[in-house]
């Protein structure tokens, strides 16, 4: 499993495009800094193949926390931390 991190908004960035089209089945995404706006936008959190979580702490500091969409799963730096030890490779997109 391959972990995307994504730190920009889709409301204000082509770079949430560029890291859907390379999403593969079975991927995992965190959001993490403003990046947590992309889970509020319905063509990104609605790619069924791929789990998606958001960093919780920027959530809530960015006040979207309990906005996000169901499948879209709140996780802290611990969360984090177990996603990067479970993936075989990271991909940051910034």
């Amino acid at each position: 499993m391959i972990l995307h991190i994504l730190n920009r908004s889709a409301f204000g960035s082509r770079v949430p495009d560029d890291m859907a089209s390379a999403l593969l089945p079975g991927d995992t995404v965190i959001l993490i800094e403003d990046g947590v706006f992309t889970g509020m936008a319905p063509d990104y959190s609605r790619i069924e193949t791929v789990r998606w979580h958001a960093l919780r702490e920027d959530a809530v500091s960015r006040g979207v926390a309990g906005r996000m969409p169901d499948d879209v799963h709140l996780v802290d730096v611990d969360g984090f931390i177990r996603l990067t030890a479970e993936a075989t490779s990271t991909i940051s997109w910034f």
